[in-house]
């Protein structure tokens, strides 16, 4: 790998998607200084827009797009789509998820898992039939603006057994483990309008249940309604795993709302007590908090419709400074992702569909 690979998986950085691919790594002594570079769709990036991030041990950083699968090796992207790789049946890529052992998945539009391994995409036999719904024909190249598109979304993910989750919308939750495909539904205790999901640093698997609960899977059933925890927004919660335990959560309001929502650790979980909620962090009005996660320096950061922000060691929210022009300050940023020591990347939608590199 080249140089400039190297040096990227070695600095500090934040990345951000949307039409834009943003890696932040901190100026050594600078405080707030960032430095920024810039990599525009005609640099090689299939689509403006940018579904997910993951990066592989080997420190190529995967980039899914509703026209293929980048690979970024810091200097340049490879791009992969069904029509030029076997075994990736469909290019409209809505999920990334590198696993412990180091392998990439893939979730595709059209309902399949596929996987990157020993140089090669593999499909992985879907657990039931998953047909495309008629809705999802077709996957823009402009990022969705509406956060009822949310509960849509296809999420890969492992937890603390190394067990892969997915989760196929209107179809479910299934676990692959030890080969072995299990599905839940409704039928056998996945709450009702399951939506975001997440694994906490411990390992457990927690589920939304529409904007009201937040259930906990205890290694063989879902939480009941009675035993699962209370939110009190109005709006999908965004989830992500803590460093010191449990689980962040953006327990908020919708966007055009003028009430304050708030950003709180959940932890404490026993298969005989609930978990609580504590580090309750206000978030401003008018915010939609699209993406979080917490860095090796326990710092939070929060994406949002209109940026990216963090909570400083006083819990105060604040917007991330970067010298020189920007477009990000109307960039909606729709995942996070952080790297070797010290690197954050950002995935966002807006902005003129630049990729820029930030020391953070």
């Amino acid at each position: 790998m080249s140089a400039d690979t190297q040096r990227c998986g070695r600095c500090s950085a934040v990345a951000l998607a949307t039409a834009a691919l943003l890696l932040f790594s901190a100026l050594p002594g600078q405080g707030k200084g960032y430095e920024v570079h810039n990599w525009h769709v005609e640099a090689g990036l299939p689509s403006a827009r940018v579904t997910a991030i993951a990066q592989t041990p080997d420190d190529y950083l995967w980039v899914g797009t509703p026209r293929g699968l980048a690979r970024f090796d810091g200097v340049r992207f490879k791009v992969f789509t069904a029509e030029t790789s076997p075994g990736l049946g469909d290019s409209r890529i809505v999920s990334l998820h590198t696993d412990r052992q180091g392998t990439l998945w893939v979730g595709t539009l059209d309902g399949n898992v596929v996987r990157w391994q020993d140089g090669r995409f593999q499909p992985v036999s879907p657990p039931v039939p998953l047909p495309v719904d008629a809705d999802k024909l077709r996957m823009p190249d402009i990022e969705p603006r509406d956060t009822a598109s949310r509960d849509k979304e296809s999420v890969l993910i492992s937890d603390g057994d190394g067990a892969l989750w997915w989760s196929m919308p209107g179809k479910g939750v299934a676990r692959l483990k030890v080969g072995t495909w299990t599905v839940f539904t409704q039928s056998n205790g996945l709450p009702n309008a399951a939506g975001p999901l997440a694994c906490a640093s411990e390992g457990r698997i927690w589920v939304a249940s529409g904007v009201k609960y937040l259930h906990c899977f205890d290694g063989s059933q879902w939480e009941p309604a009675a035993q699962a925890v209370r939110l009190k927004g109005r709006a999908l919660p965004t989830l992500a795993p803590a460093v010191g335990g449990g689980l962040w959560v953006a327990d908020q309001y919708a966007w055009s709302s003028w009430n304050t929502g708030r950003v709180c650790r959940l932890a404490g979980w026993q298969p005989d007590r609930p978990a609580q909620f504590t580090n309750y962090w206000t978030i401003p009005p008018r915010t939609e908090v699209t993406a979080l996660r917490e860095d090796q320096n326990r710092r939070l950061w929060a994406g949002t419709r209109n940026g990216l922000f963090y909570f400083d060691d006083g819990g105060q929210w604040c917007k991330l400074e970067v010298e020189g022009p920007t477009p990000l300050e109307l960039a909606r940023v729709t995942c996070l992702l952080e790297g070797p020591p010290g690197n954050l990347w950002r995935c966002a939608v807006g902005g003129h569909g630049r990729k820029r590199r930030f020391p953070v």
